[in-house]
């Protein structure tokens, strides 16, 4: 007890589990087991939980405004490299159903990607999110195959 004494928490016998009672500590004597317990509540810096680190801010990669967690598995699996789809595939897609489902979205978004193209060779403007998932999609007639 005089240790954490020491380092500024505080003895109080009714201490619980709530914020108010953050760096304290209470000692109990369970005398059925012939135990004794020492609960400590730690002192909590909510400032420092709720700014985000640097290191936060920089992988919070968004591609059409929306996160990389955020986007549909079809705009994912369209944008990520070859190699890195099969894996996707083989670790998210186990079943027979999940890989159909996959299939059919993985088609639609090759045909919205030729009509990009089709709207591109008419020499109309893309939507920036047209534009942003036009230029970041990969190989995804390729990706058809794979499946």
């Amino acid at each position: 007890r005089d240790a954490l004494r020491g380092i500024g928490f505080e003895e109080d016998r009714g201490a619980s589990a709530i914020m108010e009672c953050a760096g304290t500590f209470k000692y109990q004597h369970d005398t059925d087991k012939d135990l004794k317990f020492i609960h400590v509540f730690p002192k909590i810096d909510l400032s420092a939980a709720a700014a985000p680190s640097e290191e936060e801010e920089e992988s919070d990669i968004k591609i059409g405004g929306m996160k990389l967690e955020e986007l549909p598995p079809e705009h994912l699996c369209s944008i990520v490299s070859m190699e890195t789809f099969v894996k996707l595939v083989a670790k998210q897609c186990p079943s027979f159903s999940q890989r159909r489902a996959l299939l059919k979205a993985l088609k639609d978004m090759a045909a919205k990607i030729a009509g990009f193209e089709e709207k591109m060779s008419r020499m109309e403007q893309l939507t920036a999110s047209e534009d942003e998932l036009y230029n970041t999609a990969q190989d995804v007639p390729g990706k058809v195959s794979e499946l």
